[in-house]
């Protein structure tokens, strides 16, 4: 056999394993790699609320606007507070929030963030307990996901482990399994899995990125299959030879 026919089926040799690893990469993915039933971005919120009954009498913040923590957010007036008050029962230096002498407390936003529900408008009347404004906490986008897994496949779920989301614009973003509550169903565990990704930025990709938005979120699952390893070593061949 001449030099170039050698030459020729070498190359051909490199490009049938080249082809056959990529073949095996993408076989081993399907294996190890499940897509949610349902998935939406969601975001950590903190409530702002009242122990005493009043009336709102002045609101400084309108619903979307920015705050930072300890920004005045909205003041109620309390006759209750004020009784409590007169009589000693409440100091006003020991309240968690400020506090005047005629029962006027004003409520202050507990983390940055942006308002996302104004509860109550001014000069109307809240119940002791209610809840006054939410705050969306800064930078907390997160992705709730739903899998409905047989339970081997459950057990291979693991915290750290990538996952593709996709948004509604067909962007793909990678995050990381953050958190994962189980229950079962008819023999098959429900996953309610949180994703985190520093990808996720609140108005990103054409305002698209915002809580409630729609996604689908496919988890890679720990490889215990007969092909276990294979793609780490089909991919770093790969990589040797440049393709």
């Amino acid at each position: 056999m001449t030099w170039p026919n050698r030459l020729r089926v070498a190359i051909g040799l490199v490009l049938v394993l080249a082809v056959v690893a990529a073949f095996t990469i993408v076989l081993n993915r399907r294996i190890t790699q499940v897509s949610s039933a349902s998935a939406s971005i969601a975001a950590l919120e903190v409530q702002v609320g009242t122990d005493y009954a009043g009336t709102v009498v002045e609101q400084f913040v309108q619903e979307g606007d920015t705050v930072t923590a300890g920004d005045a957010i909205v003041s109620v007036q309390s006759q209750a507070l004020a009784h409590d008050l007169a009589i000693g029962l409440v100091r006003a230096d020991a309240a968690p929030f400020s506090v005047e002498t005629d029962g006027t407390m004003t409520f202050v936003a507990p983390e940055s963030g942006i308002v996302t529900d104004l509860v109550a408008d001014q000069g109307a009347f809240v119940q002791a307990g209610a809840v006054l404004a939410t705050v969306e906490r800064e930078d907390s986008l997160y992705v709730s996901a739903e899998f409905s897994l047989d339970p081997t496949d459950y057990e291979r779920i693991e915290t750290g482990a990538t996952v593709t989301v996709v948004l509604p614009d067909q962007q793909e973003i990678v995050g990381t399994v953050d958190r994962i509550d189980v229950r079962t169903t008819a023999g098959r565990a429900e996953s309610m899995i949180r994703v985190t990704s520093d990808e996720l930025v609140r108005g990103n990709s054409n305002g698209l990125m915002m809580p409630g938005a729609p996604v689908v979120a496919s988890v890679e699952l720990r490889d215990d299959g007969i092909m276990a390893g294979l793609e780490e070593s089909a991919t770093a061949f790969l990589r040797k030879i440049g393709v």
